[in-house]
């Protein structure tokens, strides 16, 4: 079994460090990536941190388990990178999610072509008092 911590972010891998450290994980972490091949995933693995919702369930159907890094951020801090200190500010939790694909719809298939509606004939009389 691995466990996968998952962030681009240097504050989230620093802040998972601190947290491993203070024994606040409930399994040590094997492995700080920046990007997870999903297909390396075995079943019994662990993976924490913030992925697309699909790979999510890529993860399940394959037996591993999945954590989401949930944070609160205000809308101040978004879109700027987080800190550790900043990450313990927006009271960072750990949620297990359990995604499953339910239903996908192509929207770039091609659609197949309507038939005509077909109404009643029609007759059209001229009338005229010339």
């Amino acid at each position: 079994m691995t466990v996968y911590f998952v962030s681009r972010h240097d504050g989230a891998q620093r802040w998972a460090r601190i947290i491993q450290k203070q024994s606040g994980w409930p399994r040590p972490i094997d492995a700080y990536v920046e990007h997870l091949d999903v297909q390396s995933v075995r079943k019994g693995d662990i993976v924490i941190g913030t992925l697309p919702l699909r790979d999510i369930a890529e993860l399940r159907s394959r037996g591993a388990e999945f954590y989401a890094l949930d944070l609160q951020v205000p809308p101040q801090w978004r879109g700027q990178e987080l800190t550790a200190t900043h990450m313990a500010a927006c009271n960072a939790t750990l949620t297990q999610y359990r995604v499953t694909v339910r239903d996908t719809l192509d929207l770039l298939a091609p659609r197949k072509p309507r038939a005509a509606k077909v109404s009643a004939p029609v007759t059209v009389m001229l009338v005229s008092q010339e």
